[in-house]
């Protein structure tokens, strides 16, 4: 089960903008993430998070930069090897013929 909190995280890293979808909505599996989102999370102020994510999650790199460059690359990978990401992109989603 993936916590809420991983997937507001996950959403507000990478929120969509027409024609790319939000991360929730890509078809990525939030919980592969979970590991290394977990100090983040335990970082990050529930109620600040809920009126300004922006912010909590700038205050956060800040706070836990490392922690948060590896957070990113992974869910950036996972965010553009999607194939509705792809797809929207209009990139091939299939291997490349010779």
């Amino acid at each position: 089960m993936t916590s809420p909190a991983l997937i507001a995280l996950l959403d507000t890293l990478l929120p969509g903008d027409a024609p790319l979808p939000p991360f929730s909505q890509a078809g990525v599996d939030p919980s592969q993430f979970a590991e290394a989102a977990r100090p983040i999370l335990g970082a990050i102020d529930g109620m600040a998070f809920q009126t300004n994510a922006a912010a909590e999650v700038q205050r956060i790199a800040q706070v836990l930069p490392d922690e948060f460059r590896i957070l990113l690359s992974q869910a950036l990978a996972g965010y553009y090897q999607a194939a509705s990401v792809q797809a929207a992109l209009g990139w091939r989603s299939d291997p490349p013929q010779p």
